[in-house]
């Protein structure tokens, strides 16, 4: 059986029961302390971001034209899968790129500053939340019977 320090938060699945894993693989992860409060945080953030990013009337570089279209692919993709690590990635894959969009449209914009400031408050979230994460891997190479 595998353990860890952080159990009093919860765990997350990342293998499956009956799942073959190679030593170091990550099999669980503990929940971090208030981790579905930050969650939400960093959601508001997005939201208030992109309403930021809305906003703007400037046209700006082609940076922001490929990210709009990888936005617009990854939403396309969400959309006609029922996957759910698949719809988990893409989630993720969008939120890097409204950040990227959100740091170019600050750069060129007059309302900058508050969209960094937005970004920066983000990015703390972020780092609050992996930090009290914690993975634990396979020590060996073996299929997973049981997870504590």
């Amino acid at each position: 059986m595998l353990y860890g320090e952080n159990y009093k938060n919860g765990l997350v699945e990342i293998k499956s029961e009956g799942t073959k894993v190679s030593a170091g693989e990550n099999v669980f992860r503990y929940y971090s302390k208030n981790e579905e409060n930050l969650k939400k945080q960093i959601a508001d953030l997005d939201i208030e971001i992109g309403e930021a990013l809305e906003g703007q009337t400037e046209v700006y570089s082609a940076d922001i034209q490929l990210l709009d279209r990888q936005i617009d692919n990854y939403m396309q993709k969400m959309v006609s899968t029922n996957n759910l690590n698949d719809i988990a990635e893409y989630k993720s894959n969008i939120s890097d790129a409204l950040i990227k969009k959100a740091k170019i449209a600050g750069e060129l914009s007059p309302s900058g500053s508050h969209i960094n400031s937005l970004i920066e408050k983000r990015r703390k979230y972020e780092q609050e939340l992996n930090n009290g994460q914690e993975y634990i891997k396979a020590d060996t190479r073996t299929e997973l019977y049981h997870i504590k």
